[in-house]
């Protein structure tokens, strides 16, 4: 099923007028009644009652609705969650260094960077250098 579909259909049945309902879309109205014609295929109902020049929806609606809008809200809620789960993992930095490290001024400037920017997951691990080389390699 479609959810493009589904939120054409669930935003028609809120705003009754295909005009809106394109607008708000950025649609255009032939496109969102084609749309509502294929759901109404697709689920072997009629969801618009098109005998008359207003939009009036039938009872088979008050099944559907529920499931379109439960379907669409999840669809946007992962989309939101997957956004904010990239812009998490974007704002991690994974530092791997010498357990000698601590002797150098690099050492510093981490601890400063971490102090300057809590906003940022910053991993530290220490490892020698015959562990570090190669894990180096399969970032090329």
């Amino acid at each position: 099923m479609d959810i493009i579909k589904l939120t054409a259909f669930v935003d028609l049945a809120e705003t009754l007028s295909y005009t809106k309902t394109a607008a708000r879309l950025f649609s255009t109205q032939a496109t969102i009644s084609k749309q509502i014609l294929a759901l109404e295929k697709e689920l072997d109902i009629t969801l618009v009652d098109r005998t008359h020049r207003q939009i009036d929806l039938t009872e088979a609606v008050r099944l559907v609705l529920p499931y379109a809008k439960t379907i669409v809200a999840a669809q946007a809620e992962m989309i939101s969650t997957l956004k904010h789960q990239r812009q998490v993992q974007s704002m991690t930095l994974t530092i791997h260094s010498i357990p000698s490290v601590s002797q150098y001024r690099a050492f510093n400037l981490i601890a400063a960077f971490a102090q300057q920017h809590p906003e940022v997951d910053l991993h530290f691990s220490e490892a020698e250098t015959d562990t570090l080389l190669p894990s180096l390699k399969k970032w090329n």
